[in-house]
């Protein structure tokens, strides 16, 4: 299984993506959210899921950082009980060439997943490799266009900015050897501004929200239907409000509970 939560995020920042420029004012935050089943087909076998996820962003100056912890347990109608534990990090610069990445994940305390990556290509938008020291030496390729984690949302939230229904990218997230995909995001229109009503969320001004739905296909055949779907309803500044990961078997969903402001860095 694969759950990850740090497409979510963005901050303060402008920059220059595949040739345009977008301006986001999006707050720096840390966010804690709980985990439960929303959905579930008979033949999936599960009866209930509960859990934790809490994510981080922050501006570096010459990147953005993220990191992602996820424990969940999923129970099954035969009384099997799994727990498991996703870690996720990664560095980002902000010119697009650059992206570092490594993920962990654990069932009933096996490991079952750990990656270590880089990128380093001569310009945003470029095809490229990425580098994998673990699980073993190997390369992944990936074509002209390809963005990374954090651009890619900005490019989302900017697009729900202009009123533009859709937006289709390939990413390169680091989140697994399933890499790249090709994403389609179909946004919802705005909300009007609303407060921010969980534990911290006094801290941070009211915004609009959009809901929008993301399905991810792999870039290799021609697939009719995508490997799986994330259904997010995103605030202006960047802050998901629920995030629905469907399995195709199962759909998760992760609710905000509370949030912490951070600081701005003094570049």
């Amino acid at each position: 299984m694969r759950i990850c939560w740090g497409r979510i995020a963005l901050l303060v920042f402008c920059l220059v993506m595949t040739g345009q420029a977008f301006a986001a004012e999006i707050v720096n935050h840390r966010a804690h959210y709980n985990v439960s089943l929303k959905s579930v087909q008979n033949k999936a076998g599960l009866v209930g899921v509960k859990g934790t996820t809490d994510f981080y962003f922050n501006d570096v100056c010459n990147g953005w950082v993220i990191e992602n912890f996820s424990k969940i347990q999923f129970h099954y109608g035969d009384g099997q009980i799994i727990d498991t534990t996703w870690n996720f990090s990664a560095w980002e610069s902000k010119d697009g060439k650059r992206f570092r990445f490594n993920v962990r994940q654990t069932h009933n305390g096996k490991e079952t997943k750990d990656i270590i990556g880089t990128i380093n290509r001569g310009e945003d938008g470029a095809a490229g490799k990425a580098i994998l020291e673990r699980p073993e030496e190997t390369e992944i390729e990936f074509p002209k266009g390809t963005v990374f984690p954090t651009h890619h949302t900005l490019g989302v939230i900017a697009a729900a900015q202009k009123g533009e229904p859709l937006f289709n990218r390939v990413i390169f997230d680091g989140g697994g050897m399933d890499n790249p995909f090709e994403v389609n995001a179909v946004i919802g229109k705005s909300s009007p501004k609303l407060p921010l009503k969980v534990k911290g969320g006094d801290a941070f001004e009211a915004e609009r929200a959009w809901k929008v739905n993301m399905a991810y296909f792999k870039t290799t055949g021609q697939a009719a239907l995508p490997e799986y779907e994330m259904g997010l309803n995103y605030r202006e500044d960047g802050i998901a409000l629920q995030i629905d990961q469907n399995f195709m078997d199962f759909v998760l969903k992760a609710e905000l509970k509370s949030i912490e402001k951070l600081p701005k860095p003094d570049c």
